[in-house]
């Protein structure tokens, strides 16, 4: 499997959960008409694939991921210790670019090797399994339903990886904190959830829906 270029911008300043659509746009703005950081079409269409840049707090931080060719254009667009003034609701603050982390991901699966990861406020639901999900009763079975979506986020994230598998695939969640979050105007069931997978997972980058908006982000156990 080809390694997979991930550059992550740390900013200085604080931002709160709900203010990361304001922190987007005021990237976007900075960024103009480059698909790579708003990831639609001229005719405003969604572009059915994994964002390439991704926009979310990490430490209680604002952070720009940037993931296979959206690594680069982050890298470019913004410079280590460059201050860049963003309107954030009513008014404008400025944010420095702090550092810049850089990685190469390696996607990689390992049929006797578990490893287990954190997601924050991840969305494996759509409006149809959402009503399925509703409709079982047992603990269990809901368990099991969402351990099913898991696998196939995961198996979504290693395709746009250009990373197929032929290995026993192991997704399970081990651990479940449901909440409510609102993504593009609409109320949505979210969870804070602990996971184990044989898959290795890119740190920092999200699964689910919702992930250029900051949704489903991967940590390891215990460091987000």
């Amino acid at each position: 499997m080809l390694p997979v270029a991930i550059n992550t911008l740390l900013f200085s300043g604080e931002l709160a959960e709900r203010e990361i659509p304001s922190f987007r746009g005021a990237v976007m703005g900075i960024a103009g008409n480059d698909p790579l950081f708003h990831n639609h079409t001229e005719d405003a269409k969604d572009i059915n694939r994994y964002p390439r840049i991704q926009y979310k707090l990490l430490d209680g931080h604002p952070a720009v991921v940037g993931v296979l060719d959206g690594a680069d254009a982050v890298k470019r667009l913004f410079l280590p210790g460059a201050t860049h003034a963003m309107r954030i609701g009513p008014g404008y603050r400025e944010f420095v670019v702090r550092d810049v982390l850089e990685e190469v991901f390696t996607p990689s699966l390992k049929a006797g090797e578990v490893r287990r990861y954190e997601l924050r406020a991840w969305l494996p639901l759509n409006s149809e399994n959402f009503e399925e999900y509703q409709s079982i009763s047992s603990l269990a079975k809901r368990i099991a339903k969402l351990d099913e979506i898991l696998t196939g986020n995961i198996l979504s994230l290693y395709k746009a990886f250009d990373a197929y598998v032929e290995d026993r695939v192991v997704a399970h969640v081990v651990d479940l904190s449901p909440g409510n979050v609102t993504f593009k105007g609409v109320r949505m069931q979210s969870f804070d959830a602990v996971i184990e997978t044989n898959f290795a997972l890119p740190l920092h980058c999200g699964i689910g829906k919702g992930v250029s908006h900051g949704f489903g982000v991967v940590s390891l156990l215990g460091n987000r």
